[in-house]
């Protein structure tokens, strides 16, 4: 049992010290789409940390570190619509994972409010993350 209790503290640990890049999500093993959905949530997020990054250090950088992290944005961005892409590939009829449909809801909600962006969308076009400047 202490084991298991350590295992699961240390998989706890390494997850919240941001171990995975979601840039390096690799979408073609993501054979469903609420696998799909959950690598969105894992995209939309670390865009979100960025942009707050951006917001709170950004005036600090200099144009070396700025073009750094739009690069990274732009990566993330394009994960973002490689996942969207497989998820039309792989999506089945009847399948369902609304609890990952509110989270997805939740994040681009959040994004929205942090980037002044007045529009709603459950599926950010191209160029919706690079509009936080």
């Amino acid at each position: 049992m202490k084991k298991l209790v350590m295992v699961l503290a240390l998989g706890a640990m390494l997850g919240s010290c941001g171990g995975g890049d979601a840039a390096e999500v690799d979408v073609n093993s993501l054979d469903s789409s609420c696998a799909c959905a959950e690598a969105q949530i894992e995209v939309l997020t670390e865009a979100k940390d960025l942009h707050d990054l951006r917001v709170k250090e950004g005036d600090k950088w200099d144009e070396a570190k700025g073009k750094e992290m739009d690069a990274k944005m732009e990566t993330l961005e394009k994960k973002y619509m490689e996942i969207m892409d497989k998820m039309f590939e792989v999506v089945k009829v009847g399948e369902d994972c609304p609890e990952t449909g509110k989270a997805i809801m939740k994040l681009v909600t959040e994004w929205n409010a942090r980037t002044g962006l007045k529009v709603k969308k459950l599926w950010p076009a191209p160029g919706y993350f690079t509009k936080y400047k």
